[in-house]
């Protein structure tokens, strides 16, 4: 069925107050996602939606794709470190506010994928595949107000061009030297519960008014 012919399809299936099975049973009989049948057997509470959609109603969700990395890279959880192989449903992770956010779900190991080194200032590597996706900020603004690049030189300010955007490795690797792509630093992190050795505001203090060679303050 081509699209137009699903669209069409739908708006009479919108229509029908007498259909002989719900909405979510008829997209699942109806639809296919790359080739193979449609199912809301990953997250089951999306057929309650859509046995209530409407003809205006819109959902929108993550790819969740093109996020692939190295197994051993190590990954920060709320009990501690953990790797990308060992992450299991139901972890908590720590998101780019510093928020610990939950796995919920996990991927088929991906094999055979053609993978880069990205090289941080700070020396530290990760190894990531082409389609890795990153949120990048640039000193000029190449990326449209949807965050899609548009290419290089310096638009006008009001041309809407804003100085941030997601791009995935390979057109890292391609294009680093077009303009300055910087990956913003992770925002302090918030675990209240975590056992710390020293009490932030102490360390604060020493860093500020102490010495690295031994455990004095200066007042």
């Amino acid at each position: 069925m081509s699209y137009g012919e699903l669209y069409q399809a739908l708006r009479l299936r919108f229509g029908d107050a007498n259909a002989s099975q719900s909405m979510g049973d008829w997209i699942c009989n109806n639809t296919t996602l790359k080739g193979n049948p449609f199912s809301f057997s990953r997250y089951p509470f999306q057929q309650a939606i859509a046995d209530d959609m409407h003809p205006n109603l819109v959902v929108k969700k993550c790819s969740q794709i093109g996020l692939a990395l190295c197994l051993e890279t190590p990954i920060l959880t709320t009990q501690g470190w953990a790797t990308m192989g060992d992450l299991k449903v139901g972890d908590r992770v720590f998101d780019e506010k510093g928020r610990p956010t939950a796995v919920t779900f996990k991927s088929d190991v991906h094999k055979n994928r053609d993978c880069y080194e990205v090289i941080f200032d700070d020396g530290s590597t990760i190894r990531a595949d082409t389609a890795h996706r990153w949120f990048v900020k640039t000193t000029r603004g190449p990326f449209n107000e949807s965050g899609v690049f548009q290419g290089k030189g310096r638009p006008k300010a009001s041309d809407g061009y804003v100085h941030e955007g997601v791009v995935n490795t390979e057109f890292l690797a391609k294009n680093f030297n077009l303009t300055q792509f910087y990956i913003p630093v992770t925002e302090p992190l918030q675990n209240p519960h975590a056992e710390l050795p020293l009490d932030p505001y102490v360390l604060g203090y020493w860093l500020g008014d102490g010495t690295r060679y031994s455990a004095t303050l200066t007042v």
